[in-house]
């Protein structure tokens, strides 16, 4: 019965929930990937660990099971809080290497800032930048932005994170002569939009940030929006930044999921260490 009450379950997350449709689509790749582990298999604690070891053993990663995994513990929270099954079920999440992001550096940044963008495809994708750099915004977050979100005088951008929850964000100056610039360009209600008005996708975005990182010589990072977002928050916090007032730019629930991305790195190491070395100092 239970698996035949994900689709009740899809539509309650979807109409009741308000959950966004990235989020419903991670459910639906949970689903399928039980499907093709374990075919029609009903839900019960032996089948739930059938499921982890039948991921492993399709040679999905520990990090990409785990996403699954989340996923499937939401389908069954509901089924228990709605008395579908008569006792809470929960899988644990495997253990994961933990990978260091390595941030972009200050001359990568500057090469970003600095580029003089030609053509409205070229200052789309700039400004988009900037406004991570900026904001350390999530992308989908940026993506959705409406000229109405925006507070020129105030310096504020409203912006809907995960759960469709709104957040006010400050903004500098610098971004704020860039943004305004970039909206005399097109008069559509999208600020990232497409020479047609309809909405920048994130695969695009990514393939053009990719393309500009070329351009300007930028290698040895992940070239991707959430690494400016990581260097964002690495920065926030090295310049003296309250990590609870980090939180809440982010746009996270729980300060734990903010201190994921803190990372102490080599360079900060060394420089303390040249601070604090006993034999620095005695000899």
């Amino acid at each position: 019965m239970s698996i035949t009450l994900f689709d009740t379950f899809i539509r309650h997350r979807r109409y009741v929930d308000n959950y966004s449709e990235k989020t419903i689509s991670t459910y639906l790749q949970a689903m399928r990937t039980w499907k093709r582990v374990l075919g029609d298999k009903e839900i019960d604690k032996q089948s739930l660990k059938d499921f982890v070891i039948g991921m492993r053993e399709a040679n999905i990663s520990p990090a990409s099971c785990n996403v699954y995994i989340k996923a499937f513990n939401g389908y069954l929270i509901w089924l228990f809080e709605n008395e579908y099954i008569p006792e809470p079920l929960h899988i644990k999440h495997l253990k994961a290497e933990k990978k260091i992001i390595k941030p972009f550096n200050d001359s990568q940044l500057k090469a970003l800032i600095t580029f003089k963008p030609k053509k409205f495809c070229e200052h789309r994708l700039h400004t988009l930048l900037l406004l991570l750099i900026d904001t350390g915004v999530r992308i989908d977050e940026a993506l959705s932005l409406r000229r109405n979100d925006v507070d020129f005088d105030s310096l504020l951008v409203l912006v809907r994170g995960k759960g469709k929850k709104q957040r006010l964000i400050p903004f500098s100056l610098e971004f704020r002569k860039s943004l305004f610039k970039f909206l005399t360009k097109h008069s559509f209600d999208l600020v990232f939009c497409t020479r047609n008005g309809t909405r920048y996708s994130y695969v695009n975005c990514w393939r053009d940030f990719r393309i500009l990182a070329d351009k300007l010589g930028i290698e040895g990072v992940r070239v991707s929006p959430h690494t400016i977002r990581h260097t964002f928050a690495r920065n926030y916090l090295r310049e003296d930044g309250n990590v609870f007032y980090l939180s809440r730019a982010l746009g996270h629930t729980n300060i734990q999921t903010t201190k994921q991305y803190i990372e102490v790195e080599t360079e900060d190491l060394q420089e303390a260490h040249l601070k604090t070395s006993i034999l620095s100092r005695l000899r």
